[in-house]
């Protein structure tokens, strides 16, 4: 991300400078005048994309999994969110092998009670997820812990500082939201649609 944005800049810096050596050998007040038309020109060309780069969360690459239970797939992955700093929202999604509705599934996004930052459940390795795809998140600031089906302990984490609920946990839910849409892409740069091979009822 940053060296895109870096990128841009530098394109920017260098068609300026090479537009104001050409200018300024003429020696011609018109010339000038166009010098500044043509800055104006590239700012409005790469200033959206600059704003629109530097804006966007960024999260952790990792991911563990998809874990194999009985009746269903766990994987764990990070989600952007600015609120979490570069190592994004922790999620843990839980996706059936048989859909709910023969080729589609809906989604549910569970969000904990209480003061605390939230957990991940321990699941049974028979656990029935009725067709439904279950996403689980841990609040900025908060941590868990995962056991694998093979008895491996996870600890895990999402960035940032926890505000009990505060803006800093509503933009989480925000970016868990629109990543249960289709609209986000994990850090790892999937979407909820790439892990399953079904159609997924978020709209």
């Amino acid at each position: 991300m940053k060296l895109i944005v870096s990128d841009i800049k530098n394109i920017t810096v260098y068609l300026f400078a090479d537009l104001v050596k050409v200018y300024l050998s003429l020696g011609d007040v018109m010339h000038i005048r166009r010098i500044l038309i043509s800055l104006y020109i590239l700012l409005l060309i790469t200033g959206p994309q600059l704003m629109f780069l530097q804006a966007q969360p960024i999260a952790s690459p990792e991911e563990y999994g998809p874990y194999e239970f009985e009746k269903f797939y766990a994987v764990i992955f990070w989600i952007p969110c600015s609120s979490a700093g570069s190592k994004g929202v922790a999620a843990l999604m839980l996706y059936p092998k048989e859909p709910r509705y023969g080729s589609a599934a809906p989604v549910v996004v569970y969000v904990h009670g209480g003061p605390y930052a939230g957990f991940f459940p321990f699941l049974d390795y028979d656990w029935d997820p009725h067709g439904i795809i279950w996403i689980y998140f841990i609040f900025p600031g908060g941590n868990t812990t995962f056991k694998t089906p093979s008895g491996e302990k996870l600890y895990l984490e999402s960035g940032g500082i926890y505000d009990y609920r505060g803006d800093a946990c509503y933009e989480a839910l925000y970016s868990v939201l629109r990543f249960a849409q289709g609209k986000l892409a994990s850090g790892s740069g999937k979407t909820i649609g790439d892990y399953v091979d079904y159609q997924v009822l978020n709209g």
